[in-house]
């Protein structure tokens, strides 16, 4: 009996592995798009469709020339248009085909969009309940079923994935396992980039541009 038991585990386990090994690992590139005017007024973008500016078109211009070797697939973005045309000059030297995601837009802050970011931090810290405002957790809930759902569908792909900063800490977060109360330790850049592999809806960081998790020696 002991020898049948040990019997089964070792094909469990050989199976196991042997789905690993044959995983055909997806590398996702996931940008932020590049700046705006309201990026540097420090403004609340969330749903609002606002378009880069000179500065942030300059910005994806040069990360797409750093990446210029990368032969993507396939392009997913948000369907903003800061998003459409980061991800439209990310693909000049390579063109490829580029498909508007509405899962990908920045988070949704109501009714506070359009106001200074340093009003919300206030307010928060005054104690004020923030309603009506997308929190990490639901982020994370509409970014990893549709992550999943593009490395099934694309396995062994290159994949480019143009979204928005809220979305790119809260994934980060996840994987880190970085309270949301801590969210904000997360720093980047406008065109700030993460370099994933994944294998079997499992994620492994490989590289982070112009990004930084403050007090993490990053």
């Amino acid at each position: 009996m002991r020898n049948f038991v040990v019997f089964l585990i070792s094909i469990f386990w050989g199976q196991l592995f042997s789905l690993e090994a044959h995983c055909e690992q997806t590398t996702l590139y996931i940008v932020r798009h590049g700046q705006t005017d309201w990026n540097v007024q420090g403004k609340l973008q969330g749903h609002a469709d606002i378009p880069l500016n000179n500065a942030g078109r300059a910005e994806a211009a040069g990360l797409g020339e750093r990446i210029g070797n990368i032969d993507f697939d396939i392009c997913f973005s948000s369907d903003l248009q800061r998003a459409i045309e980061t991800a439209e000059i990310l693909s000049a030297t390579h063109p490829v085909v580029i498909k508007s995601v509405p899962l990908l837009r920045e988070r949704n802050y109501g009714s506070w969009e359009g106001r200074l970011f340093s009003e919300l931090l206030e307010y928060e810290k005054e104690g004020h309940p923030l309603l009506n405002i997308e929190s990490d957790e639901e982020i994370q809930k509409r970014i990893f079923p549709l992550l999943n759902e593009i490395v099934n569908n694309h396995p062994g792909a290159t994949v480019l994935i143009v979204t928005h900063g809220s979305v790119l800490r809260s994934l980060l977060a996840h994987l880190l396992n970085i309270d949301s109360s801590s969210i904000l330790s997360i720093q980047m850049k406008t065109t700030a980039a993460l370099k994933l592999i994944a294998c079997n809806e499992k994620y492994e960081i490989k590289e982070m541009t112009d990004i930084q998790i403050l007090g993490a020696g990053r």
